[in-house]
């Protein structure tokens, strides 16, 4: 006489019960099985920070060079 033992889904509680039910007499959670299980949460992806334009030189295309005499 092999009865099937069922335990509460609640990790908390897991008590054991003799007969499938559809609450926990103990902690009144529903024993229905989860849809889904939760999959971990992906850690957010780090924003990376803009970099700052150079300031531009006034009116100088080029960068100013010291003329060799």
């Amino acid at each position: 006489m092999d009865d099937p033992i069922f335990y509460c889904v609640n990790e908390a509680c897991a008590r054991t019960f003799p007969r499938r039910v559809a609450f926990c007499p103990f902690c009144g959670v529903s024993q229905s099985a989860p849809a889904v299980a939760p999959r971990p949460a992906t850690p957010p992806v780090p924003a990376v920070a803009p970099v700052a334009a150079a300031p531009a030189a006034a009116g100088r295309a080029y960068p100013l060079v010291r003329a060799v005499a």
